[in-house]
Parts: structure tokens; sequence; C-alpha cells
């Protein structure tokens, strides 16, 4: 009768730890996954960023030749507004990154505060209508500017697109290793439950015919005596 009780006690507490382990693990995983899947979408937005960079950048440099080749004040605009589009990508690229990732942001806005200075005194010469010294300001500043800038948000960009593929493989590891995992948990899960269960209804059966053939006994015989009352015969 003891065992029987302890036995099915066990089982119950056997069961209480299973279904725990089981929500548990339903947790970690998606916790898991979660952080996996964050990082990926903030390496996608950071390479994102770091390509309209590129594209903003390389539109600079067009629009500057292009000015200095027809002298078109239409040019000026455009050449601005690629600079506003290139400090944008490049701060909310800043914005998504860490400490290393902020560093290059800071010298490509530094580079191209320079070139857009240095592209400023090229304006201010062909106004002046001193046509020589805006030619050796884009030979000489310029375009050494433009190859540095385009040179290295090319390269920042290249190094934000291997990332971006490298979190979004590790996601798809991730994802596949805890639906993996998840199937062989629940399995071993469900097997050890239904085997609680089987053993605590056996238990249980076993202690209710106990208690019902101690009860029978009881009405069978006397309290004081112990031999069977009239009830026996």
């Amino acid at each position: 009768m003891q065992r029987a009780l302890l036995v099915s006690r066990l089982a119950t507490v056997g069961l209480a730890l299973v279904l725990l382990a089981l929500s548990g693990f339903t947790v970690w995983g998606g916790a898991l996954t979660e952080s996996v899947a964050r990082q990926a979408q903030v390496a996608v937005q950071r390479s994102d960023f770091f390509q309209q960079a590129r594209y903003a950048v390389t539109l600079e440099s067009a629009q500057e030749h292009a000015y200095a080749e027809e002298l078109d004040v239409t040019r000026l605009a455009r050449f601005d507004q690629a600079v506003r589009h290139a400090r944008y990508a490049l701060n909310a690229a800043s914005r998504t990154g860490d400490g290393p990732n902020r560093a290059v942001v800071h010298s490509l806005l530094a580079l191209n505060n320079r070139y857009v200075a240095t592209f400023r005194r090229l304006v201010a010469a062909t106004r002046r209508g001193d046509l020589a010294h805006s030619a050796v300001i884009e030979a000489t500043d310029l375009d050494p500017l433009a190859e540095m800038m385009e040179a290295k948000v090319g390269q920042a960009a290249l190094v934000e697109w291997r990332t971006a593929n490298r979190r979004l493989r590790d996601l798809a590891q991730t994802d596949a290793s805890v639906r993996t995992s998840a199937i062989i948990v629940f399995t071993i899960g469900l097997t050890l439950l239904a085997l609680f269960a089987f053993v605590l209804r056996t238990y249980r059966q076993r202690v209710m015919r106990a208690e019902v053939a101690y009860l029978a006994q009881v009405a069978l015989s006397d309290y004081l005596t112990g031999l069977g009352n009239h009830r026996a015969f």
C-alpha cells in the first residue's frame, strides 16, 4: 500500500517535470530563434544602408564630373541631393552598427565632407571663370578623393553584405536545429508522459483495489476481536 502510494506520487512528479521541461524547451527555442532572427534583420538592414550609400557616393561623383564638363547649374541640386542621401544612409548604418562599424561610418562621413568641401571650391572657381584652376582641383583633389571614397564605401558594403548573408545562414541553421530538436524532445517527452501516465494509472488502480479489499475486510470482521462478524456467514 505505502509503496503504491509512493510510486503514484513519483509518477505525478514525473509528469509535472516532463510538462515543465517541454514548456521550458518551447520558450528557449522561441527565444533563440527570435534572437538570431533579430541579428539577421539588423545585418540585412545595415547592408542595405551601405548599398544605398555606395549608390549615393557614385551618384555624387557622376554629378561632379557632369558639372565640371557641362557647367550646368542643375547638376548642383542633384549633387546636393546625392550628398543628403549618402549622409542619411551612412548615419542609418551607424545607428544599427557596433563600435567598429561606427568607426568606418565616421571615417566615410569625414571623407565625404572633404569631398563636398573640395567640390564647393571647384564650383567657386568655375563661377569666377577660373576654369584652369577648377580643372586642377578636379584632377588633383576631387578625383583621388572620389576614388578613395568609392573604394572605402564599396569595401564596407561588401563586408556588410557578407555579414548579412552569414546571419541569414545562421538563422536558417538555428531554425532547422530548433525544429529537429523539438521533434526529438517532444517525442521523448510524449513517451515519458505516456509512461508516467501508465505507471500512475496502474498504481492508482492497485491502491483502489487495496482500499476496497481493506474496507471489505473491515466490514466482514469484528473491530475488537478481528473475527468474522455476522455478515461473514
